[in-house]
């Protein structure tokens, strides 16, 4: 299963909005409407996100240790 490394220790997305660090959360790793892409909350994916899959994005879910593991995308 592939991991999220780079933002397992992180506490908030690249717009700010904090992770909650719990089980079952998601976080992304894709592009934005704007361009760039950038580390997203739920809630930022779902206002800035341009979507998953090969050249968009991916999908992460965070277990019961805290590790993002991909899910889609």
């Amino acid at each position: 299963m592939t991991r999220y490394l780079s933002a397992e220790d992180r506490s908030h997305d690249d717009f700010g909005m904090p992770f909650t660090n719990r089980q079952g959360e998601a976080v992304y790793d894709a592009a934005t409407k704007m361009g760039p892409w950038a580390t997203m909350t739920e809630a930022n994916f779902r206002k800035s996100g341009r979507g998953l899959g090969n050249g968009l994005g991916q999908k992460y879910i965070r277990d019961h240790a805290g590790h993002l593991n991909k899910v889609e995308g």
